[in-house]
């Protein structure tokens, strides 16, 4: 039995035909006027009810395809009233009049405060009198005062307190005129005090009379500098106040401060000791303080350095004394023991490429993987470039190998640092082909 009630499937099914002839104002149940906001609310009212997600893990019995189609559908209708112009195109399709805007609704006028009404009727033929008539229904209280108590009526004409103006045919009053005499030179428009002409400037004669004179040599006095005001000194009440008070310690933080201090102190100790051990060239207990003086305080380059120079040290000591027991073991024919010391020796990674050389010989002597012995020849030759018998060593295991191409150039370069190796030239010609 389907998961959809009777009354959703033939709502689906009624939605799917409205869908199908397109009728998108049925489907949403507006008038062809409507506004933005009555098709959002259909829109999300329908996208709620028939959203997939309301009916998952429902049993649909082959009503998920109409389902998707309706909800689909109506998508599509939302889109196109949604937007004028596709909405003027689907109204040209469906044969309507183009939709338009509601008309906006007049807004009731302002009362004036002499007890007019807020909306005025339309006369109806009588003139303007008409309209300014009293309403029954104003309060008295609004109605003008009748023309027995309001006076006399004042003449009309201009006001009292204005001047009138003069008749025609009077003369203008006279006006202060300029006294006789020379006019004085025109204004230049340039800027003055850069040799320019200098603005004019009035003098008293002996009369008492003031005289325009020009200076041109004279230059404009700078602007004087505008004096600051001095800050009153503060006083130590004011002082006082500026200083907050000094807050405790946290527990917390006085705890890790001094944690901090003791790791500190101990990194300089083992520093200090590291130092003294070095004095006695005991390279290996050296290289252990400084070490532990770079974890207690890591930020120290110092120490560092000093640990990398003394680790350096202490290694190639170690690997020279593994390869004096691995020598010593292989002259007895102990390569069991030898191979021993010579990886202890590889291990401590010394700068010299003879401890990869005799554990690669060992190997081989041992009949052990060839790929190994061939690693361990590389590294010698890397430590060691200039080595013949590392190289011929290395050609050789390359030609076991049938790389004959590697083999060649090994031989090859063999030649550029010794050109009279006998066993080089045979292996160049050997590897030629």
């Amino acid at each position: 039995m389907s998961g959809l009630s009777a009354e959703q499937i033939e709502e689906l099914e009624r939605l799917r035909k409205l869908l199908e002839d397109k009728t998108y104002y049925e489907l949403f149940g507006l008038p062809p006027d409507f506004d933005g906001n009555e098709l959002k609310g259909a829109y999300y009212d329908l996208s709620r009810r028939y959203h997939p997600d309301n009916f998952f893990r429902m049993e649909l019995d082959g009503y998920e395809r109409m389902l998707e189609e309706v909800f689909a559908g109506i998508n599509e209708a939302y889109r196109v009233l949604r937007d004028p112009s596709a909405r003027a195109q689907y109204d040209r399709e469906q044969g309507r009049p183009t939709s338009g805007r509601r008309r906006a609704r007049p807004r009731p006028r302002k009362s004036s405060g002499r007890g007019a009404s807020s909306s005025r009727e339309p006369s109806s033929g009588r003139g303007r009198a008409s309209s300014r008539e009293p309403s029954s229904r104003e309060p008295s209280s609004a109605r003008p005062p009748p023309e027995s108590s309001r006076g006399p009526t004042p003449p009309r004409g201009p006001s009292p307190s204005r001047n009138p103006p003069p008749p025609r045919g009077t003369p203008a009053p006279d006006r202060p005129r300029r006294p006789p005499g020379p006019k004085p030179p025109p204004v230049s428009t340039e800027r003055f005090g850069r040799g320019e002409d200098e603005p004019p400037t009035a003098k008293p004669d002996a009369a008492g009379s003031h005289v325009i004179s020009w200076d041109r040599n004279k230059k404009p006095e700078p602007p004087a500098a505008k004096e600051k005001p001095q800050k009153k000194a503060r006083g130590p009440s004011s002082e006082k106040r500026r200083r907050k008070p000094k807050r405790p310690d946290n527990p917390a933080v006085a705890k890790i401060r001094q944690q901090v201090a003791e790791r500190l102190k101990k990194a300089r100790d083992y520093y200090a000791q590291g130092l003294a051990e070095l004095e006695k060239e005991e390279w290996t207990k050296a290289a252990s303080s400084f070490y532990l003086a770079s974890k207690y305080d890591a930020r120290n380059d110092e120490y560092k350095k000093r640990f990398e120079e003394a680790d350096r040290k202490s290694k190639d000591i170690m690997a020279e004394a593994a390869l004096d027991k691995a020598r010593k073991a292989e002259s007895f024919r102990n390569f069991k023991e030898a191979t021993v010391h010579y990886e202890k020796a590889v291990s401590c990674d010394p700068a010299g490429g003879e401890a990869w050389f005799r554990l690669a010989a060992i190997q081989l002597r041992n009949g052990e993987d060839k790929r190994n012995a061939l690693r361990n020849f590389r590294i010698a030759v890397t430590k060691e470039p200039k080595n013949a018998e590392y190289r011929l060593a290395l050609a050789q295991i390359y030609e076991e190998l049938e790389m004959a191409r590697n083999a060649n150039r090994e031989y090859s370069t063999i030649l550029e640092f010794e050109p009279k190796n006998a066993e080089a030239k045979e292996g160049v010609k050997r590897t030629r082909s």
